[in-house]
């Protein structure tokens, strides 16, 4: 009667062994009867239903393997972006070191024209050949080279012994074989001149005459248990001695060992 609410909570009951009136839901939570529940309101029955279909819907194994596939391509897209922008922060690290170093050999460049303007206007002994050794660290700082060897060849003299080294010196781009390469540079010849950079990297050579010549050095640079060689050879002749400094750079040393190509331009 509770239940089809033909009896209300509140309705008073009588129990004759204790000669007492109380309410029927007070009576009913005393004894041993099954407990009472309010039937559901038509909107409570409404919203349960909805969450039964809901719960339902997402119980189904089709759409648990689409909420498996939804979390899948948000990692996936998640993973993406990020390898996307780590991607763009090292590019553009690389183009300000890149700008860096432009701006550096720009400035470089701008103070040998100031130079050579010098020059000009002093009248200074155009048979003297000048430069400077400007090499880089690999953030782009110029790095100080003072007490840096050069020697100064004439250039069929350096042609003839690399070419008597052709065989050796060609295998070199495929292994670089460091006691080849050591045997090629401790059999040259005696050069016609030989001076030190000062504290600035700067040198200078007296061209004897209009001749062509080849400028050389080289330094071994530590990698690991091993070391590394950087070589150049750069030809000049008397009339770069009018001209801009000759400079020893990273970007004129020698990167094939083809005796025809190992001499690179001054200029």
């Amino acid at each position: 009667m509770l239940e089809s609410t033909e009896l209300l909570p509140s309705d008073l009951c009588y129990i004759e062994h204790e000669n007492l009136w109380v309410p029927v839901a007070d009576y009913v939570a005393a004894s041993s009867l099954p407990k009472f529940q309010p039937p559901p309101t038509a909107e409570a029955e409404e919203k349960e239903d909805e969450v039964s279909v809901f719960m339902t819907l997402f119980s189904t194994p089709t759409m648990i393997l689409l909420g498996w596939v939804l979390f899948l391509v948000v990692c996936a897209v998640g993973v993406g972006l990020g390898v996307k922008i780590y991607s763009l922060t090292n590019e553009v690290s690389r183009a300000e070191a890149e700008a860096k170093s432009l701006q550096h050999r720009l400035q470089t460049q701008e103070q040998e024209y100031r130079e050579l303007l010098t020059k000009k206007e002093t009248g200074e002994d155009p048979s003297t050949l000048r430069g400077k050794v400007i090499l880089q660290s690999e953030n782009g700082e110029p790095i100080l080279m003072p007490d840096f060897v050069l020697r100064l060849y004439p250039r069929q003299t350096i042609q003839a012994h690399l070419q008597s080294y052709s065989a050796e010196l060609s295998a070199l781009n495929q292994t670089e074989n460091q006691e080849v390469l050591a045997q090629v540079l401790n059999t040259l010849p005696p050069p016609l001149a030989e001076t030190s950079t000062n504290a600035i990297g700067e040198y200078e050579f007296s061209l004897p005459d209009d001749s062509e010549y080849v400028i050389h050095s080289s330094m071994s640079i530590p990698t690991g248990d091993k070391s590394r060689v950087l070589l150049w050879f750069l030809g000049v002749s008397k009339g770069d001695a009018i001209g801009l400094p000759v400079n020893v750079t990273d970007w004129n040393r020698v990167g094939n060992y083809t005796p025809e190509l190992m001499i690179v331009p001054g200029r």
